[in-house]
């Protein structure tokens, strides 16, 4: 087998830890030579960059040559150059950090492979005089954009990286989740055009039983609790939570795993046209970002046979994009004041908002509620509606909790949680779950009252041993999530005054007696003066930093803020992965730098620990 291989400088390791191969500063081929695979040629990088050095890298190793790619978008280079080969004649393979999820990808039926993706291209031979024009023209363009206008078509201007080209064309939909300020009403949250655009695929969110989870706090934990017990019942599951951490495609697993690029790609592509059209002929009824992402994932689900579905609602519940469905049960988790200026001002408006997931006959299920008035206004929608009615604290109680802790001097210790929880259908005694803080308990008893009541009704039979095991299974990241332990790093997506609270009590419970250094970055419309008056007298020092949105606080002014507040030491550092390399330069080992603020900052922090760049 005679192919190119392709990869940017940076990601050298990244193709060796792919195949189990020693570390190295050059790609280590011995192995996959070994295995029959002949390299004719395999670059370091792309020689579009600079051709002319290609012979000063070729000693490496007997089957590199190529040059070091020092353009700012490598990704890009050496995408183009598998389409140049590809259109003379070799099969190429790809990797670097470019990837969505930083992972190395090859073709079915390389030895050593079982990566997901299909990035081969069949050819006969590769010729030398591609020509200077082509190369000078394509790295004289900095945007996609500006490679259409130089006359390159789509499949040379993002060559395989078709995903590329579907989150471009993703992007492009109006996302109120960056914009700072929007009118929330029936005729921008219009739950008539996310009918339309489900028609337009199929209505395939008629084609599985749902579980509609929608609250303030901890409901996307709570659907991934639900999830992993359906999934160890035998259930194939759908799950639909948001917004992602790192790639769109977490939006949409299926049996705990995101959708394959591929299989995205093809997704978008089924339903492009039809978007295409209405942002030509009436840009306000063109799906939005969310409307698109959700109906990609109830797309999917039909097509990966789903037989539960788990969908977290995104803003309030009555006017969001997931309230087209007729579900087998609806959870209401904690309600919380958040989107004030958009959901209610009052407790009592804000819980009406979550409670037009409730429709007629569907059993709710209630988390324990901080607010009695919340409860009330809850309660009295699922009685109007004939509404089976199961509350965590009435039907559903939790016992016997008792936390695991890794103090300073035993920092290996096992983390998490034992408790019980009983409901009418029955007891589940002596159940763990490695998610931390005491909240998490809460979010576990909620889904187990789902899922028995469910049960109840005959819908779905998930046994307690199901449960047990998708509790003890169930990883959810960015929630009070340990990345390492000496000095411990802990990632939470906390940007409440009431998470920020739930996020240093879980601290103060497992990881007790220790130093706390908090990273801190939030969006501007968030209560970050309350919030900072709790982080104030818990952490020893605080960086600030910036969130990728547009709707972030500016890292120089949180500090600001911060020092106003009686903080100190006190640093702006606007690079999110960068202020945590300084935050645990400065810690003890037996100290916790802890990220927290918003799901911007958790998902450019994850994404740089998953590509080891936090070291």
């Amino acid at each position: 087998m005679n192919f190119v291989f392709i990869m940017t400088d940076t990601q050298t390791k990244d193709m060796v830890g792919a195949y189990g191969l020693p570390q190295a500063d050059t790609p280590n081929l011995d192995r996959l030579a070994a295995e029959g695979i002949r390299f004719e040629r395999a670059y370091t990088a792309c020689p579009l960059c600079t051709p002319a050095r290609g012979a000063i890298f070729s000693g490496l190793h007997p089957q590199i040559n190529g040059a070091w790619c020092n353009n700012i978008a490598p990704g890009r280079h050496v995408a183009l150059m598998g389409e140049i080969f590809r259109h003379h004649g070799y099969r190429a393979a790809y990797t670097g950090k470019w990837h969505l999820d930083g992972t190395a990808y090859f073709g079915d039926g390389v030895p050593g492979g079982g990566f997901e993706g299909d990035w081969w291209y069949d050819g006969k031979r590769y010729a030398e005089d591609i020509g200077p024009e082509m190369f000078g023209a394509y790295r004289a363009c900095k945007t996609a954009d500006e490679l259409r206008e130089a006359g390159f078509d789509e499949e040379h201007i993002w060559g395989h990286r078709v995903a590329d080209r579907a989150v471009d064309f993703l992007e492009k939909a109006i996302d109120y989740e960056k914009r700072t300020s929007y009118k929330y009403s029936d005729a921008t949250f219009n739950l008539a055009r996310m009918d339309a655009l489900l028609a337009e695929l199929g209505n395939p969110h008629h084609a599985m039983k749902i579980i509609h989870v929608a609250g303030t706090k901890g409901k996307g934990t709570t659907s991934a609790i639900a999830e992993a017990c359906l999934r160890e019942a035998g259930c194939r599951t759908g799950l639909h939570t948001q917004p992602h951490l790192v790639s769109v495609r977490e939006r949409m697993r299926v049996d705990g795993r995101p959708a394959a690029e591929q299989e995205f790609c093809r997704l978008l592509d089924g339903a492009r046209g039809y978007i295409e059209r209405l942002r030509v002929e009436c840009r306000d009824e063109a799906p939005t970002y969310f409307e698109t992402t959700t109906a990609l994932a109830f797309l999917h689900f039909r097509q990966q046979g789903v037989d539960w579905a788990v969908i977290e609602v995104a803003l309030g519940g009555r006017l969001d994009a997931t309230n087209v469905v007729l579900p087998q049960c609806c959870v209401i988790t904690p309600i919380g004041l958040e989107h004030t200026d958009k959901l209610g001002v009052t407790v009592a408006e804000y819980a009406g908002e979550r409670t037009g997931i409730i429709k007629k006959d569907v059993p709710v299920v209630l988390a324990s509620q901080h607010y009695g008035e919340a409860l009330t206004v809850l309660r009295e929608r699922a009685d109007q509606h004939d509404c089976p009615c199961w509350e965590v604290g009435r039907e559903v109680s939790v016992s016997h909790m008792e936390p695991l802790s890794a103090p300073a001097q035993q920092p290996q210790a096992s983390l998490g949680w034992r408790f019980s929880v009983q409901t009418p259908a029955g007891a589940h005694e002596d159940l763990f779950t490695p998610l931390l803080g005491a909240h998490q308990v809460e979010n576990c008893a909620t889904a187990i009252g789902a899922l028995d009541l469910l049960g109840s009704r005959g819908e779905v039979s998930v046994s307690p041993e199901a449960i047990r095991d998708g509790i003890a299974h169930c990883h959810w990241p960015a929630r009070v999530e340990l990345l390492q332990r000496c000095p411990a790093l802990v990632l939470d997506t906390a940007h409440t005054l009431e998470s920020t609270r739930a996020l240093l009590d879980a601290i103060e419970i497992h990881l007790p007696g220790r130093a706390i250094r908090m990273v801190f970055g939030c969006l501007a419309d968030k209560n970050i003066g309350a919030m900072l008056a709790v982080l104030a007298p818990r952490c020893v020092s605080l960086v600030t930093t910036q969130a990728d949105s547009p709707r972030a606080a500016d890292a120089e002014d949180l500090a600001r803020e911060a020092r106003a507040a009686g903080m100190s030491p006190v640093r702006a550092v606007p690079s999110a992965p960068q202020a945590v390399r300084e935050s645990l330069q400065a810690a003890g080992s037996g100290d916790v730098v802890c990220v927290m603020g918003s799901f911007y900052v958790a998902g450019a922090v994850r994404r740089a620990w998953e590509l080891g760049e936090l070291a």
